[in-house]
């Protein structure tokens, strides 16, 4: 009963204001647009959301550290700080990467969880020599191939696997390449290695056996520079001083149709770009790579900066600018 009457009290009110407002010959317009002006503002409308990073992410190397970030190039952060630290690649689940450490004196290979944490030597020897190139196999996560460049009582150029299932790992060599061995990559199934040979420019596969015997592939391409294999083993990825390269291949990597251009930076007359080091996506769609820029100074060029693109793995895409840095590794999809 009372809220009945204090509404019509409040009733009563108001119409009183309403019929006062039509006296004193206001304008008809007058009572609308007072209604209007006292209404509230429209809220604005809230602002697009962020741009979803995906489930993957690159290792790389910057400022003599290893960092990861998104494949959209963000979120960069440092995972080592001890020692200079580099060439980082990733275990098949995600979980886990490893790189070389000079940390302890020796070039050594060294493991982590992917947030950086558990860091550990994995790679161990008295012997003067260098352990380089480390590529994870992502269908046996026991394995890690590397190059061993010896600096004074071991052959010159080894390739090895690392054998994670042992404590401590255990080393097998595969073969001694003539004249140096870069970029060790496995091929999707783990049962071989790829590699640049003889010096640069040629690129072998051999079985992931100790003792086997080198093939040489792509023999009709000349330079193939650091060659990876595609996750789905249909293609290799090279650089050369032109660019970077896809050709189709079988599944010994000897190529079945032309290799095509993906990616270009034209020279200039006061800069070069060297493309360098490809690492394929997981769904094989992509490719990241960094690029060396050497800018003119005199008569020649001098070493400017080194930055990280990435690039669909066709010909017709535009390369985009990830960030400042060298020697990426894209990680698996699940993460």
């Amino acid at each position: 009963m009372r809220r009945a009457l204090w509404l019509l009290a409040v009733s009563g009110v108001l119409s009183l204001l309403v019929g006062l407002s039509g006296c004193g010959g206001g304008s008809d317009t007058a009572g609308p647009a007072a209604e209007t002006a006292a209404k509230p503002d429209p809220k604005p409308p809230p602002p697009p959301p962020e741009p979803v990073p995906t489930p993957e992410k690159i290792a790389f190397q910057r400022d003599a550290q290893v960092w990861t970030m998104y494949t959209n190039g963000t979120g960069a952060v440092p995972l080592t700080s001890e020692g200079g630290n580099g060439s980082p690649c990733w275990r098949g689940d995600g979980q886990e990467i490893c790189f070389v450490s000079n940390r302890t004196g020796k070039v050594r290979l060294f493991a982590m969880n992917n947030d950086g944490s558990n860091q550990r030597q994995v790679s161990f020897s008295d012997r003067e020599e260098d352990h380089e190139g480390p590529h994870w196999c992502w269908a046996d996560p026991n394995r890690i191939t590397f190059g061993i460049r010896g600096l004074v009582d071991a052959p010159a150029t080894t390739l090895a696997v690392l054998e994670m299932n042992q404590s401590p790992p255990a080393v097998t060599k595969i073969c001694y390449p003539r004249w140096g061995l870069r970029s060790p990559t496995w091929s999707p199934n783990g049962s071989r290695i790829l590699y640049e040979g003889e010096n640069g420019g040629h690129a072998f596969v051999v079985e992931a056996e100790e003792g086997a015997t080198p093939s040489r592939v792509l023999s009709a391409i000349v330079p193939v520079m650091e060659p990876a294999w595609s996750p789905t083993g249909t293609h290799v990825a090279y650089t050369d001083d032109n660019g970077l390269w896809v050709v189709p291949v079988d599944d010994t990597g000897e190529a079945t149709g032309q290799a095509e251009r993906v990616a270009y930076h034209g020279n200039t007359k006061d800069f070069y770009y060297s493309l360098r080091f490809p690492t394929w996506a997981p769904d094989g769609s992509h490719l990241a790579y960094w690029v060396r820029v050497w800018k003119k100074k005199g008569a020649g060029f001098v070493y400017d900066r080194d930055d990280i693109y990435k690039v669909q793995a066709v010909p017709g895409d535009t390369p985009q600018y990830l960030g400042a840095g060298l020697n990426p590794e894209w990680s698996p999809t699940v993460f």
